[in-house]
Parts: C-alpha cells; structure tokens; sequence
C-alpha cells in the first residue's frame, strides 16, 4: 500500500474495509486526523486498496447540474434540522421503500460514526449538522450487503465519504441513493474529544449530545447547544464556542480539505444537500425562518425520472 500525502488522503475508510487480510486500521495523528496505517506482515500486496482508493481514482462527472430550493411540510423535520430538512424527507422516502438509511450520529463516548437505520425513531439521530469528521466504521460493507439482497439504500456523507462509497462498491447499483453534503470541511475528531471533555470539566457532568445549528432562534443564527446526563442544556452563540469559531475560520480543517478533490465536477453522488444561503435574493417568500435546504441534482439517478430528487421539490 503506497502511504498518501495528507493532501490527498481523505480518511474515508474504504482501504480498511475492502482489505482481505484486515491489515489495515486507521490511526489518529498528531492533530487528531485518522489515516490508514498497514501491517506490512499481513499484507499480501494484493492492489485493492489503491484499486478503490477515491483520492487515487477520480473521473470527471459529465451530468448536466440541476439546482432547486426545497423545505419539509412537516415542522417536526424542519426543527430537527439545521436547514429545511432535505435529509429528513429523502429518509422517509427510502423507509417508505422498506430502505436502510446510513448517517452520522454521535455515539455514546460522543464520537461521529456513520451506522445504519430502519426506523423513523432510528433517523432521528442523523438529523443536524455535526462538524466533526465522521467514521464510516463498517458502513461500505453493511451498504453492499443490503444492496446485494435487493433493499433500497440511502447513504448520506460528505463528497469524499461518496466517494469512496462508490470506489468500494466498483459498480453502480440502481437500488442506492447516494447523497452528499455541501461541505466547508472537516474538523479534528481529537481536537472535539479534547473540547468535550474541557466542557465536561467545567460542568462538572457527562455531555450525552450536541446541536452546532440549534434552531431556537431561527436557521440564520448559529447556535450551539450541549445537554447534559443531568438532562440541562447550555446554548451559546456559535462565535463564543472556540471550537465553533475555530471550524468557521478554517483553523481545524482536515489538510485535505484545503486541496478538495472532490470538487463538484468530480461528484460521484445522486444528488447534494445543504443551506440554501442568500435563497431571499432570488425568492422572498421562500426565505424561511426555519430553512430552506439547496438541492442540487447530479445524476439521473437523483431526477424525477429516476424516482427521487425533483419527485420533493
């Protein structure tokens, strides 16, 4: 396995997961970024992490871009969400389909991962903007394996994560939406850990979840909120959380971010979510206080035609 600059590798994982003899795990650095490390006694030098490594296989996406503004009916989405709740809507839709969801949620030692859900209880925790680089754990192949069996899947993650989702996968299954975020970058997951537990210090209790976009004074106002084993809250202005002000500045990006390859031109997902900023310059009635999600289609796959996308919008 040849080692990557940090310019180029993304962490997505995928090397870890397709390697047959299980000989390669990630290691945080000194900044707290996971890479690949191999155990060289292991590897038996079969190419298949370099065959389905995305910083290493990129190709030009030729589909003509399509842009929509969309926001859920459903206040219960709409709260839930930091934007009008595009990510919500398209997981009830792959429910609705006897799908899985795949998402990032917080775990119970307040780490990112990606994992898999059946349920609209189980959705619940996807929802949110988490600017905490994720883990994909074992995600690509439970993904593989229900798209095998025939279930509809819904895999949601940042360009990078896509695509080596679909490097993983080496082909394209008709039964998989996969879905991006409009990504400003990646923070440290050592330099959140070491946040958390400063503020677990300073209150004296356990954190059991965080809400960097918390929507009690509209989408527009960053607001971060931590709550507490005790069950209380505490609610800030993003720009008074250093790590929230840190992200916004771009202190504690992934170096690979600052480098992104996988730019739009390179997508290799169905369709890409975010925050529709500045939607009142071309739509006044449509600048929602709770948000309105951009939409952008990327593939005929994310269109009308091909069941999904336009079908919301």
């Amino acid at each position: 396995m040849e080692q990557l600059s940090k310019n180029a590798c993304c962490g997505c994982g995928a090397c870890v997961q397709i390697c047959p003899k299980q000989c390669i795990r990630l290691e945080e650095d000194e900044e707290g970024f996971p890479y690949p490390c191999a155990d060289g006694e292991k590897c038996i030098h079969c190419g298949l992490c370099e065959t389905i490594c995305p910083a290493v296989n990129r190709r030009r996406n030729e589909f003509k871009v399509e842009v929509y503004a969309a926001a859920a009916r459903e206040r219960g989405i709409l709260m839930r969400s930091s934007s009008g709740g595009m990510a919500g809507i398209l997981a009830e839709y792959a429910l609705d389909k006897s799908g899985v969801v795949f998402g990032a949620a917080f775990n119970d030692k307040m780490e990112l991962i990606h994992s898999a859900a059946e349920t609209e209880e189980e959705c619940v925790k996807f929802h949110g903007s988490k600017y905490v680089q994720s883990r994909t754990e074992n995600t690509y192949m439970q993904c593989k394996q229900y798209l095998e069996e025939g279930r509809y899947v819904l895999y949601t993650g940042t360009p990078c994560q896509i695509a080596g989702l679909k490097q993983y996968l080496q082909r394209d299954y008709e039964n998989l939406l996969a879905v991006e975020l409009i990504c400003h970058g990646v923070p440290s997951p050592g330099i959140w850990r070491k946040y958390v537990k400063e503020l677990e210090k300073e209150k004296g209790e356990e954190i059991v979840d965080a809400s960097f976009r918390y929507q009690d004074e509209g989408w527009k106002i960053f607001r971060f909120r931590t709550r507490y084993k005790s069950g209380k809250e505490d609610v800030i202005s993003g720009v008074q959380s250093p790590y929230f002000a840190a992200f916004l500045n771009n202190l504690t990006l992934r170096p690979s971010c600052y480098e992104c390859r996988y730019r739009i031109e390179y997508t290799k997902s169905d369709l890409m979510i975010g925050d529709f900023w500045g939607i009142g310059r071309y739509y006044k009635d449509f600048d929602e206080q709770t948000g309105v999600s951009a939409v952008l289609i990327l593939s005929g796959k994310g269109s009308f035609q091909g069941g999904c996308g336009k079908a919301f919008l």
